[in-house]
């Protein structure tokens, strides 16, 4: 039970309830002489409990929606902050997320920037050792060629012998 009540009906019954206390108070030193003084103190303290008893235990149903909203809009916001909390540790985690990848970027470009003139000079290497190889294959070409020549005209004499040898030439 909440000390002042939500319900603008039931805040101005209790104003009343605590000015008619006041006012019994005020009064009661004078009026307790006559007994019309005493049933108007007795009434008068009735009224204010009353109005007490129905402001506290039975609130104005009237405001009732009212309060209802509020109450949904503080769960809507309620559930508005927790989901904004989801979205900012999420959010956390992607800058974590993000900021390991630039790391590893900057990383990998350095190590680039390290390796760049090995691998130049290796790349120079690489086609130095293949231009020799290619004159060198180039001068074992024509080699390959005179002997092959050369092989040939023998064995064309080595068959010409073995023909005549059997007497097929003449």
């Amino acid at each position: 039970m909440k000390l002042i009540p939500t319900s603008r009906r039931d805040r101005q019954n209790l104003l009343i309830g605590i000015v008619s206390l006041l006012f019994n108070l005020l009064i009661s030193g004078t009026l307790t002489k006559t007994s019309f003084g005493r049933i108007l103190l007795v009434i008068c303290v009735l009224s204010a409990v009353t109005i007490f008893v129905s402001v506290y235990f039975f609130p104005d149903k009237t405001n009732s929606a009212e309060g209802t909203e509020y109450a949904q809009m503080v769960a809507q916001l309620d559930e508005t902050q927790n989901v904004l909390k989801t979205m900012s540790a999420f959010l956390e985690r992607e800058r974590l997320r993000i900021n390991l990848a630039e790391q590893a970027v900057s990383r990998l470009q350095e190590e680039r920037v390290a390796l760049e003139p090995v691998v130049k000079t290796q790349r120079e290497t690489v086609e130095a050792i293949l231009r020799v190889h290619a004159s060198t294959v180039r001068a074992y070409a024509w080699k390959d060629r005179l002997m092959g020549f050369g092989i040939g005209v023998l064995s064309s004499m080595v068959a010409w012998a073995i023909l005549y040898a059997f007497g097929v030439g003449r």
